[in-house]
């Protein structure tokens, strides 16, 4: 990158690239020596989006939950430079879609300091809020870079029913 203000050169990335020497001037029209800096510097481009997996409680047999069920969540940002920024997760009952609902943080790098590059967390979807028969737990998750990922066909599906049978003996 050449130049400073308006004579600069910008560096437009379109994958990883090293940086293998830096030269550093002061002043104008060269009047100062430059300082050249031997070093290995990695810019590097962040495409990739980060992942999700769900590991909700075993069902019944009729793969019903009867209660309240936990699901654990696991995020990953395979790209080893950035980490996850922050999850975000919403318990959305019957056929009601992503965007009717309301996020619940789960876990922020501004929160907790460290920067993760996976993390698990578990919530607990009530069954006294969510007796439905389709009820879905949507999950985003931002990466450091600003790559998003929103479980939306793959969001983790609960049958949640605790009816108790009615009988009727005439």
């Amino acid at each position: 990158v050449n130049g400073t203000g308006d004579r600069a050169d910008a560096l437009n990335l379109t994958e990883t690239q090293e940086i293998f020497q830096i030269t550093v001037s002061k002043g104008s029209l060269g009047r100062l020596t430059p300082k050249h800096m031997k070093l290995k510097l990695k810019l590097v481009l962040d495409k990739t989006e980060p992942k999700v997996e769900f590991n909700p409680d075993a069902p019944n047999e009729n793969g019903y939950y009867c209660g309240n069920v936990n699901v654990g969540i696991t995020v990953a940002d395979p790209e080893e430079y950035s980490g996850i920024d922050k999850v975000e997760y919403a318990v959305v009952n019957g056929e009601m879609e992503p965007t009717e609902y309301e996020p619940e943080p789960l876990y922020t790098h501004k929160e907790e300091k460290e920067i993760l590059s996976s993390c698990t967390r578990s919530i607990t979807v009530k069954a006294e809020n969510h007796n439905f028969k389709n009820v879905r737990v949507y999950v985003k998750v931002t990466d450091l870079a600003g790559n998003v990922y929103v479980t939306k066909e793959n969001a983790c599906l609960l049958h949640i029913c605790t009816d108790k049978p009615e009988v009727s003996v005439s």
